[in-house]
């Protein structure tokens, strides 16, 4: 009988195993879930606020509905993320720096954030 691809161990080093979790913690930080994780900030600054609290509000709902409907491939990861950002990531972040709200962004400003947006997305 053949083994199932999944059940099989595969040695690595573990700076691999730290880089891996290294990129799925950089990723689950660029989700625009929240007001102050960074996905949360680059979805502002690229869109406008008000439009940016919708598209977040659309990226959580559409989170927690992933994580409930695959709770069994990784969901309850994902939903114990966003639990962690409800409770602990919300509300005004004090700003380190001026911020301008009235000027909107450039042209390849938005495109950088468009290319970053779908780095998060699985191919």
């Amino acid at each position: 009988s053949s083994a199932s691809p999944l059940s099989s161990i595969i040695p690595l080093h573990p700076f691999a195993v730290a880089g891996y979790l290294g990129l799925i913690g950089n990723a689950l930080a660029l989700l625009p879930v929240g007001s102050t994780t960074d996905g949360a900030r680059l979805s502002a600054a690229w869109l406008d606020r008000k439009f940016a609290f919708v598209f977040n509000s659309f990226v959580g709902l559409g989170s927690i509905a992933w994580g409930l409907f695959h709770f069994d491939k990784g969901g309850e990861f994902l939903l114990s993320y966003l639990a962690f950002v409800l409770v602990f990531q919300t509300g005004a972040a004090e700003p380190s720096i001026p911020q301008n709200d009235v000027d909107s962004t450039t042209v390849q400003r938005q495109i950088i954030g468009f290319l970053v947006l779908f780095a998060l997305l699985p191919f």
